[in-house]
C-alpha cells in the first residue's frame, strides 16, 4: 500500500535522499535547514510503500507581502523514479491537496 506522508523522521528523509540515485544538494534536508534560516518553511513530505520512502521532497513555502499568500516550490523536483508515472502523479496530487 502506498500513502503520502507529511511527517518524516530526519534520519529516514536523510537516507532516502543521499541514497537515492536522482539526488542533488538542494533536495536535502540541510538544504531545508539552510532555508529555514532565511524565512522559508520548511516541510519534508514523501510517499511510502510498506513503511519505506519511494519519494520524497523537500517543500519549502515562504508569504508573499502585500497579497496575503505563500509561494511553494520544491527545489530541483522530488527525489522520485521519474519513470514510474503512478507514483508521480500520486505524489504530485497529494502535495497540491498538503498545500
Amino acid at each position: 500500500m502506498i500513502k503520502f506522508v507529511s511527517t518524516i523522521n530526519k534520519e529516514k528523509f536523510k537516507e532516502f535522499v543521499h541514497s537515492h540515485y536522482k539526488n542533488h544538494i538542494f533536495q536535502s534536508h540541510e538544504w531545508g535547514e539552510i532555508k529555514a534560516k532565511t524565512g522559508w518553511d520548511s516541510h519534508y513530505v514523501g510517499l511510502e510503500k510498506n513503511n519505506k520512502l519511494v519519494a520524497a521532497a523537500v517543500i519549502l513555502l515562504r508569504p508573499i507581502p502585500v497579497v496575503n499568500k505563500k509561494i511553494a516550490y520544491a527545489s530541483r523536483g522530488y527525489v522520485i523514479d521519474y519513470k514510474d508515472t503512478k507514483h508521480v502523479q500520486l505524489f504530485t496530487e497529494e502535495i497540491k491537496k498538503y498545500l
